[in-house]
């Protein structure tokens, strides 16, 4: 079953250019990926692809690991990430859930 694209997440347009994994507002002029569409239910959370690059280009272009973290905490708002795999952690955990590294020693041992 083909889900129809009938408005823009961002400006609710109804010029929708069909285009396989991605649909185009002719109104607004983004681009959103299909996949993100279907998994996020708020619309309002929905970054276009043209957002989504500019938010990878500032994080390539980071100088050092820590202003990496930053930009992915920035990000996430409710999250932080592992700095030994960059799994998302909620803030009040010591353990991350996604390599099992204690973060209170991780910290101790790159200070």
């Amino acid at each position: 079953m083909t889900q129809e694209y009938k408005n823009c997440p961002r400006c609710n347009g109804k010029k929708i250019v069909d285009l396989d994994n991605k649909i185009k507002c002719l109104d607004c002029k983004l681009t959103f990926d299909k996949k993100i569409i279907k998994l996020i239910e708020d619309k309002a959370y929905i970054l276009a692809n043209e957002e989504n690059e500019e938010i990878l280009k500032e994080i390539l272009d980071s100088k050092n690991i820590n202003e990496f973290i930053d930009l992915l905490n920035e990000v996430d708002g409710n999250f932080s990430h592992c700095p030994y795999c960059f799994g998302k952690i909620e803030k009040q955990l010591k353990i991350c859930p996604s390599c099992g590294i204690f973060l209170e020693d991780y910290a101790k041992i790159k200070n």
